[in-house]
Parts: structure tokens; C-alpha cells; sequence
């Protein structure tokens, strides 16, 4: 399966921020929208980098004497691995395990077009799964 199949069922609406964005109002979009990540963009939709919730923690534990003026600049992982519409699905879950990481942002000629997550793609092995599964779960059924 490709990723396009699973971009093309999802909103399309990815929060982003800039890099003068200050950490802790990304913090409170984060929260609001019930989101892990944030993906960072030039005004032109060109992917910098990703701030995360995990980022934020460490800089809670690190700095946080710094945090009412910390930006998005200080904090963000630059150069993010991406992936595109037309990667499998199987080949970008297992980089997102290797490098341990739950959100990858998904770009078309360097632009943001969405965001995938491991839920995202654990969602669409189990309905690939689906059909096979349940038909060999309920197969030897005989409810009559």
C-alpha cells in the first residue's frame, strides 16, 4: 500500500508553525488540536523541520528558565525525514521504528502535504488485515 491511499482518507488540514513562533503558544496549539507534532515551514510551504512533544519535555527539563522566550528556531529538529505520496507504507513504518519517531511529514517537491503517523499506518495494516483476518476468525463460525 502506498501512502497516498492513507493521505487521500485523512483531513488535510497539518498545523504548522514558523520559526519565530514561540514554544510555548506551539505547546498550547499542540494541545488544543490533540496533536504530537507540529511541522515547521518556510511562507512558501517548504518543510524546515518538526518540533515535537518531546522536544518541548526536554526543554521543560533542560531550560526552563528559558521558556517564556524560547522560539521554534532554538528547539526544532531541522531536516526532517519525509516521505512521499508514492512510498510504501510497510517501507516508511519501519524507518519510523528504526529512528523511533511517530510522525513523518509528507512532502510533493519539498512542500508539506500532509502528515502520517505510526497510528496512521498501523491503522491501514490492520484494515489490509481485515478482510483476510476476520473472514479466517469468523470462517469456522456456524451461528445457525
Amino acid at each position: 500500500m502506498l501512502i497516498e491511499s492513507i493521505i487521500r482518507a485523512k483531513s488535510h488540514d497539518v498545523t504548522t508553525t514558523t520559526l519565530e513562533a514561540l514554544v510555548s503558544d506551539v505547546a498550547a496549539i499542540l494541545y488544543d488540536n490533540r496533536i504530537g507534532i507540529i511541522v515547521v515551514c518556510s511562507e512558501g510551504g517548504r518543510v524546515l523541520g518538526v518540533l515535537s512533544e518531546r522536544d518541548i519535555v526536554r526543554a521543560v527539563s533542560q531550560w526552563p528558565e528559558h521558556l517564556p522566550t524560547l522560539q521554534v528556531s532554538q528547539l526544532y529538529t531541522e531536516d526532517p525525514i519525509t516521505c512521499t505520496l508514492k512510498d510504501e507504507t510497510s517501507a516508511v513504518l519501519a524507518i519510523m521504528n528504526e529512528k523511533k519517531f511517530r510522525h513523518m511529514p509528507v512532502v510533493e517537491h519539498g512542500s508539506l502535504i500532509g502528515v502520517i503517523s505510526i497510528g496512521d499506518l498501523l491503522k491501514s495494516r490492520i484494515d489490509e488485515a481485515g478482510a483476510v483476518g476476520q473472514e479466517k476468525a469468523w470462517g469456522g463460525l456456524d451461528f445457525l
